[in-house]
Parts: C-alpha cells; structure tokens; sequence
C-alpha cells in the first residue's frame, strides 16, 4: 500500500477503506517529513532483529535504481514515532 488508492490488495484481498484511509494518513505524514512512504515500507521489516533482508518486486531497470536510492534514505526515529511504530 505504498500508493493507496482503490483497487490496492491488502493481505491478500482488496484494501477496505479503512485500510487504505490509514495507507493515506500514513502517506501524508510522510510526505511532511519529506520522506516518501516507500522508502519507509521498506525500511519498516528492517528495524526488527530477526529480518536479515527485503525482497522488493520491480517491474523494470528503473524500478531498480529506484528502490535502491529510497533504501539510502535515514528515517527519522521521531517519524516511526509519530506513525505509531517506534
């Protein structure tokens, strides 16, 4: 839910509203802190001991360069704080 608009899955199934309501919420916090929220979805199993990797799907070369200059991106500990997961 890296880009929460109607028709996203979620869990397997389609987003409900309230999911995607909060992918959205999530989203513009991000956005203030000027951190976009796919460098943060994949920063998020990282903070965990146990999880050594992330695997991310790419469709294309570009998608590549992509995700690897968002993994480069610090997160601030006060945004994990401010979207509920210190």
């Amino acid at each position: 839910l890296a880009a929460p608009s109607p028709g996203r899955w979620f869990d397997y199934a389609p987003a409900d509203e309230a999911v995607l309501a909060r992918a959205r919420t999530m989203q513009r916090i991000c956005a203030e802190a000027g951190v976009p929220l796919r460098a943060v979805a994949m920063a998020f199993p990282l903070r965990f001991e146990p999880v050594a990797t992330v695997v991310v799907g790419m469709a294309g070369p570009g998608e590549v360069t992509e995700n690897l200059a968002l993994m480069e991106l610090e997160i601030p500990d006060d945004l994990w704080a401010e979207l509920g997961v210190e």
